[in-house]
């Protein structure tokens, strides 16, 4: 089931990633804020609940970005799909893993759109800057990822309440 948080917070997220960040930030240095997004679904929710929402925001931001049809659609499934993996494995609980998880999730879908682009677009020329580009992408996403992921948490787990204290009252209303 979607939830209306979900539905929120990914509306959100691309609202402050393509109005907001272009013009207060450096853009080059600003990593995708979806990224901590997936990997919270990968890590808190359940399965059927992760890929519809990644799929969703997968082909909007396909729709957004205006490139190849697919490649973010794609990058965020395989990226859920890893995560899930490498959680069956390791205790996400341990508040040290969730920076490098943040940090692995940039430089796997930075590799991942290198190849799509060197394998579909013809003209691709490997930009110079990329491996400085990059290396600060990750090193944002070591700061604030697991800040990002532990935010989504908190507030779903909010949210989570919030309908439990109403479906209490209108439980409580009928009988």
């Amino acid at each position: 089931m979607i939830h209306l948080f979900h539905v929120v917070a990914c509306f959100s997220i691309l609202i402050i990633q393509t109005s907001f960040i272009p013009y207060v930030f450096a853009y080059k240095a600003c990593y995708d804020l979806l990224v901590p997004f997936v990997l919270y679904l990968a890590i808190y929710r359940k399965i059927r609940e992760g890929i519809i929402i990644i799929i969703c925001i997968g082909f909007t931001m396909d729709n957004i970005s205006g490139g190849i049809l697919g490649l973010y659609g794609i990058s965020y499934i395989w990226l859920y799909i890893t995560a899930r993996w490498i959680i069956t494995f390791m205790h996400v609980s341990n508040h040290v893993l969730l920076p490098l998880i943040a940090g692995l999730g940039i430089v796997y879908q930075n590799i991942f759109f290198w190849i799509a682009l060197s394998i579909f677009d013809r003209d691709f020329v490997f930009p110079t800057d990329a491996a400085m580009i990059m290396l600060k992408q990750v090193l944002a996403a070591l700061v604030t990822g697991a800040f990002f992921i532990h935010c989504f948490r908190y507030f779903y787990e909010k949210w989570d309440c919030f309908l439990k204290v109403i479906r209490d009252e209108e439980n409580g209303n009928e009988d």
